[in-house]
């Protein structure tokens, strides 16, 4: 069927896989690119090595961890993306050195992939974004960029610290961004992949260790934690990672805010996502914001709680073992903070 697509609806398909990350449906499409009159012969080389390279990490398991053997495997993608550059061909040069600085991060070659990142000139002011995948990969790159100045530190630590935070905020902001317009578009994506989700999360912990060791509020921190959950509460990708960001943000609240605190009542984030939610339901509020750090706690608490159990492994077999632990110490560790709310809120009450 895919071989039958030519050009405007075999390039909509095309797009709508690389978005998605339906490296399936890609391979499959691919196939009709190369067909004679398809219309989309200058993309071939750059979408072959794209799904090469995704689907070999894909392999690797779900956590990307660089490593320098990698590069064998990845061999004949790296050569083609480099066929892509030197073509020089409009708006997939960028799109290609970004899978390239992509490919040498997950090859260990963090100096390498910094000086993709500077050839793709993907920072300056005008940088386009030509499909939903080009904002993705930019999103992934800026993650990958703080990846890598942090692997490759120098001796002015203060200023690598410096600009991988920068790196992390870009890339949690494009991330956020991608996250609202895949939802629009695209029905039954795969998720926005381990680096951005390890780029959100980290984002929100480094802001807040840099407020502890400074010694500064920590409100920074907390607003990020909520920026991310709130962007990610009514969308059906990133749900393990609401799930996590959920727990720690619950428990960052009982550490780091008053009981009696009311930080969310000026919170941006949560006043942005109130006015939006009062835009679609008009005056009658069928919604729940809460009002203090104890409502706060327990909403996140349960919004973890319900993410847990749904990915609670219950299959006994062998070869499930290893996720139905990890699925269970999950839920154990949403239950125990809740055990541990509850208990304080009862003796706060009962006195």
């Amino acid at each position: 069927m895919a071989t039958k697509l030519r050009g405007s609806r075999l390039e909509a398909e095309v797009d709508r896989a690389r978005a998605d990350g339906n490296w399936k449906r890609l391979a499959e499409l691919l196939q009709a690119m190369k067909s004679k009159h398809s219309g989309m012969d200058e993309m071939v080389e750059l979408v072959e090595a794209e799904l090469e390279l995704e689907t070999f990490l894909e392999q690797q398991g779900e956590v990307l961890r660089p490593r320098r053997d990698y590069a064998n495997g990845l061999r004949e993608a790296e050569m083609l993306l480099k066929d892509t550059i030197d073509r020089r061909d409009g708006g997939i040069t960028l799109e290609a050195h970004l899978l390239l600085a992509k490919l040498h991060y997950a090859t260990a070659e963090y100096a390498e992939a910094l000086k993709d990142i500077e050839n793709s000139g993907m920072e300056l002011a005008n940088t386009q974004f030509r499909t939903l995948r080009a904002l993705r990969l930019v999103a992934e790159v800026y993650a990958i960029k703080g990846f890598c100045l942090e692997a490759l530190e120098t001796n002015d630590k203060v200023m690598d610290k410096m600009r991988s935070l920068f790196c992390y905020e870009k890339a949690a902001e494009l991330a956020i961004l991608y996250v609202g317009e895949i939802e629009k578009n695209i029905v039954g994506g795969t998720g926005k992949g381990d680096i951005l989700e390890c780029c959100l999360e980290k984002v929100a912990a480094l802001r807040v260790r840099d407020s502890t060791i400074e010694r500064k509020s920590n409100v920074e921190g907390i607003e990020w934690y909520r920026r991310i959950i709130t962007c990610l509460g009514d969308k059906s990708t990133g749900e393990r990672l609401q799930q996590k960001m959920s727990r720690q943000f619950a428990e960052l609240l009982l550490r780091a805010v008053p009981a009696e605190g009311r930080a969310s009542a000026i919170s941006q984030a949560v006043s942005m996502k109130s006015q939006n939610l009062s835009f679609y339901m008009g005056s009658h509020k069928g919604y729940f914001s809460p009002a203090s750090r104890t409502e706060e706690v327990i909403l996140l608490l349960l919004i973890s709680e319900v993410l847990a159990t749904r990915e609670v492994v219950l299959n006994r077999s062998a070869d499930l073992s290893v996720s139905r632990h990890q699925s269970i110490r999950t839920a154990k560790s949403v239950y125990n903070l809740l055990t541990l709310v509850s208990t304080l809120i009862f003796r706060t009450y009962s006195v």
